[in-house]
């Protein structure tokens, strides 16, 4: 994960929806969208699952971080 997708999740982590992502990091709302696709992309999380994917997102980065499959 590059560290631009590092700072989208914290923030994601932290509830920001993409606009204050976007104000927070000072890019572009499209920028965020970009790089939250990204994200969920590298972890393999498809839309129309039944759990929030930003959600889903935290947590997984959450659990390699502490080695956790």
């Amino acid at each position: 994960m590059t560290s631009r997708e590092s700072e989208v999740l914290e923030a994601m982590a932290e509830r920001l929806s993409n606009q204050g992502i976007g104000e927070r990091l000072f890019v572009s709302v499209s920028s965020v969208e970009k790089a939250i696709s990204s994200i969920f992309d590298k972890l393999g999380l498809q839309a129309g699952e039944t759990t929030s994917r930003g959600v889903a997102a935290v947590l997984a980065c959450l659990s390699r971080e502490r080695g956790e499959k």
